[in-house]
């Protein structure tokens, strides 16, 4: 008798990005929590805290940011 299930993949390892984007993911839902309890216990803090991180991500997304990091790894390669 023949089966009709597809074999499945030995590789079942995420890839490189998958994992990448869900350890982001998750540094993220953990930067949700404690802005919630921030904001929970120090009602009056939760105006600027949520300005503050528009802001931040706001900068990340302009196409004149440029990283310290990234730098450092260009001068690096640019040797």
């Amino acid at each position: 008798m023949e089966s009709n299930t597809t074999p499945l993949s030995l590789d079942c390892q995420p890839t490189k990005h998958q994992s990448i984007q869900s350890d982001f993911s998750e540094k993220l839902h953990q930067l949700v929590c404690q802005a919630k309890r921030i904001a929970h216990e120090h009602p009056e803090r939760a105006e600027t805290l949520c300005k503050t991180l528009f802001d931040t991500v706001s900068a990340f997304d302009q196409d004149d940011y440029v990283c310290v990091k990234d730098e450092e790894l260009a001068e690096r390669q640019s040797r």
